[in-house]
């Protein structure tokens, strides 16, 4: 997965430019993209790319991910989701947030306020899992 991300990364930095990067995406094609379009081996390197290369904004990930062909619809919703987090809520068009709430039954606000929680329990969880294993750790001679 790192290397695929380091080589979409890679031609997304040459190019700088969307309509560039996705010629010379097509036309890396069998280095770049995988058989199924669904893997993530290839929708998760090209997400990365086309986040950095809309530069975080939302409307311009969504539409380069939306319009970059192959896995669109997941590409366009990672990139999304991603651009959306980093800029909030108030990045994003009045008008799209209003078609979710017509066509959602879940209250989004409180949803995202739940999955925050989770990450923020996960990310606690993590630490001291590390401060324990470092306790226990302290001292030991490791080779490597």
């Amino acid at each position: 997965m790192l290397s695929a991300i380091e080589r979409m990364m890679a031609l997304a930095r040459q190019t700088r430019d969307y309509k560039a990067f996705r010629a010379a995406a097509y036309g890396r094609s069998d280095e770049l993209f995988c058989r199924i379009t669904c893997d993530s081996r290839e929708t998760v390197p090209l997400t990365l790319a086309l986040f950095y290369l809309a530069d975080g904004e939302v409307e311009r990930a969504i539409t380069y991910g939306a319009n970059f062909g192959r896995d669109a619809d997941t590409v366009a919703s990672m990139v999304g989701a991603i651009a959306g987090a980093l800029r909030g809520v108030e990045a994003i068009k009045p008008e799209w947030v209003e078609k979710i709430k017509q066509y959602t039954k879940r209250d989004q606000p409180a949803l995202a306020a739940d999955l925050a929680a989770v990450a923020l329990k996960k990310r606690q969880a993590a630490a001291d899992v590390a401060k324990t294993f470092a306790s226990i750790t302290d001292g030991l001679k490791v080779e490597g």
